[in-house]
């Protein structure tokens, strides 16, 4: 089974000049081949590339290869869903991921960890990296990546044998879960956990980073041109972008706070998920179209913020390595009109109703841990 793991690294200013070059000459490399393509209708290889551009010759020649290989993945793409991916576009330098992915080679082993160092090709004496997670298989790949806020990661692919006896799942540790904005999930276990709304907290902060970075880019406009219709057609700057060190400055600030939100995020989802895979063999929850969801202006702020597409994410591939089961049931499954104790169904319920009696055997219940035992219950069946 292949997983992932995502590292820092610290690499010194050499190596990150290397690091930087190599990802814009995979960028360049990207842009000629799609180029060629519009022209010509051929996708050239990497090599061909080196007499006309010698500084190629300088980075990881596996670096540029990927380029070669996301390019025709791109065409892929596009041929098979068209309404889904558009047409492969140039990478610009300011839109651009800013990151290149490296194979590694079994015989040679090219990419290794030693004694907290990443080896890869063209960095031989090694990269410092932060092993808060041991590689426990055969490293097939790793994309280093520079991030808006200025650091590096390595994100190792490896390789891990897979368990020749898969543990024996037990129906009686069968989990149901509601999601929800107040509360994260919902246990039919009456457990809660509580919704940290991390955005929420530190969106005054954000704004006002924002707002200073807008004012940063208005004191730099020259002109604005505008079309007949009043439509923003190009805006002329008194000085790049790049070389205004205020404006940067900010640019850094502003991408710090959406830094910290998603690691803060992230680590929550990671702790209550592995609680969740640790405790129970089979977890179920509904099918939810999350992007359905996101449609809804009122709610779609508060849903991106919580991260269930996210939490759902870990909880399937987390089961996958414990050997656990996730069961997905039907969206339209009416968790929270059916009473848990006698199964009578008492009709649709505002959402402000967050209590409410059965009116058939006056068994007083708590909407979301009533949804959650339904939901355990209709999981139970699927299982049988």
């Amino acid at each position: 089974m292949l997983t992932a793991v995502k590292y820092r690294i610290y690499p010194n200013q050499k190596q990150a000049i290397l690091i930087n070059k190599t990802i814009g000459c995979s960028r360049l490399v990207y842009n000629l081949m799609l180029h060629d393509f519009y022209s010509n209708n051929l996708i050239k290889t990497h090599a061909k590339y080196k007499n006309e551009y010698p500084f190629l010759k300088d980075v990881d020649s596996l670096a540029l290869a990927n380029s070669q290989m996301d390019l025709k993945q791109a065409f892929r793409n596009y041929k098979n869903n068209k309404n889904h991916f558009g047409k492969p576009k140039f990478k610009k330098k300011s839109n651009a991921k800013l990151s290149y992915k490296t194979n590694n080679h079994k015989q040679k082993s090219t990419i290794r960890i030693e004694n907290s160092k990443l080896i890869l090709p063209k960095f031989k004496s090694g990269i410092k990296i932060v092993l808060h997670r041991q590689v426990n298989g055969t490293i097939k790949s790793v994309t280093i990546e520079k991030v808006p806020s200025g650091y590096y990661t390595a994100s190792v692919l490896y390789n891990i044998p897979d368990q020749e006896e898969k543990p024996l799942l037990s129906k009686e540790k069968v989990v149901g879960l509601d999601l929800g904005l107040t509360h994260l999930a919902i246990t039919s276990d009456h457990k809660k956990y509580t919704n940290p709304k991390h955005f929420h907290k530190l969106q005054s902060k954000l704004r006002k980073e924002q707002k200073t970075l807008n004012r940063r880019l208005k004191q730099n406009v020259a002109k604005r041109v505008y079309d007949k219709n009043g439509k923003l057609i190009n805006t002329i700057y008194k000085k790049p972008l790049k070389d205004c060190k205020n404006y940067q400055k900010q640019k850094q600030k502003v991408a710090k706070v959406h830094d910290k939100i998603k690691h803060q995020r992230l680590d929550y989802l990671h702790k209550v998920s592995h609680d969740i895979v640790k405790n129970h063999d089979y977890i179920v929850l509904e099918t939810l179209k999350i992007k359905n969801l996101m449609k809804n202006r009122k709610l779609s702020k508060s849903i991106a913020d919580v991260g269930w597409s996210m939490f759902i994410n870990m909880l399937q591939y987390k089961s996958k390595r414990f050997g656990k089961a996730v069961v997905q049931i039907d969206q339209w499954f009416p968790s929270s009109q059916i009473c848990s104790h006698c199964n009578r169904q008492d009709g649709k319920k505002a959402l402000s109703i967050r209590e409410w009696t059965c009116s058939n055997c006056h068994v007083k219940h708590d909407r979301d841990i009533n949804a959650a035992i339904n939901i355990k219950n209709k999981g139970l069946e699927l299982i049988s």
